[in-house]
């Protein structure tokens, strides 16, 4: 079984994706996950606050950013956000699921048009 840095590797590899904007709490313990991903692939990574979500805007409208991996609630957050100021969506959604019931639902508003939407299972500690 694949860990889940060649999961999102294999993911971001599959979508073309040209950098990603990283979602997660930073206490979450995945940056090394996903610096290696994306280091195979020489994509660079914008880390962003989950809390902050005009800067993870900024990012994908104009730092050539078009994936975002994040928990579910954080997804769907950004996702409203985006579609309330009529941001540009993210090619790829890569969705960690922190293995609790119900977290595996893709949130409504994900996986429009030209996005494809991602769920990976996956316990970091403090997730």
């Amino acid at each position: 079984m694949q860990d889940f840095s060649s999961r999102l590797e294999n993911a971001l590899r599959e979508h073309k994706v040209r950098g990603l904007v990283m979602h997660l709490p930073l206490f979450s313990h995945t940056e090394p996950l996903v610096y290696a991903a994306c280091r195979a692939l020489g994509a660079p990574i914008f880390i962003n606050n989950p809390h902050n979500l005009p800067v993870a805007a900024a990012a994908l409208r104009s730092g050539g950013m078009d994936a975002v991996v994040s928990k579910v609630a954080d997804a769907a957050a950004l996702s409203s956000y985006l579609y309330e100021k009529g941001g540009p969506r993210p090619r790829l959604w890569f969705l960690v699921n922190g293995g609790s019931a119900g977290s595996s639902r893709v949130p409504a508003g994900l996986g429009g048009k030209d996005e494809v939407v991602v769920v990976d299972v996956h316990t970091p500690k403090n997730f």
